[in-house]
């Protein structure tokens, strides 16, 4: 039996990938859900997956940084919402790379990529962080303010609050909505 670590710090998305898993993939047993990256390299440890699944932006160890340390112990997927890292996950032989919001389609073709791969040893990620390019934190947001664009600062902004497809921008001087694209609302959570 293929044993399958998630290390994801949305609990509700870990579920959601565990029940998929489990529906696409019956064979595999999830051998541990953590929530942060020093929990994921304690469960590569302890319980030895075949295959860990891992969001590259959970706190303590990024997803990159318990790759780079699992070394070639087990077959890598990537989960995140950063499309950028793609082609050098996969220049380093990850297995797969799935984009947030996960798509069940997607996954079953990562499942079946996996489950070929199965038969090779793990492809060693070590060296993986040191290729990859950081992510540029959001310097400015850009709100439309009547017919004229505004620039505001991020260390201006006092605090964001959701409401369904729109963000209020809150500085100490004014408020302002922007809609945000799915794409692009995983920014507002490194801030």
């Amino acid at each position: 039996m293929t044993r399958v670590l998630i290390a994801e710090d949305e609990p509700l998305l870990a579920a959601e990938i565990g029940e998929e898993l489990q529906r696409l993939w019956p064979q595999a047993e999830i051998v541990a859900t953590v929530h942060d990256g020093h929990a994921a390299l304690q469960a590569l440890d302890e319980f030895k997956p075949t295959v860990c699944f891992l969001d590259m932006q959970i706190p303590g160890l990024s997803g990159l940084e318990v790759a780079r340390l699992a070394g070639a112990r087990a077959h890598i997927v990537f989960i995140t919402a950063f499309e950028q890292y793609a082609l050098q996950a996969f220049d380093e032989a990850a297995v797969g790379y799935l984009l947030k919001p996960l798509d069940t389609v997607k996954l079953a073709r990562t499942l079946q990529r996996v489950k070929e791969r199965l038969a090779q040893p793990p492809a060693d990620l070590s060296g993986l962080l040191e290729k990859m390019q950081p992510v540029e934190p959001l310097r400015w947001i850009t709100v439309q303010r009547g017919r004229e664009l505004q620039l505001i600062t991020v260390d201006d902004v006092l605090y964001f609050r959701a409401d369904h497809k729109y963000v209020a921008v809150v500085t100490a001087d004014s408020e302002e909505s922007l809609e945000v694209s799915p794409s692009y609302a995983h920014r507002f959570k490194q801030l």
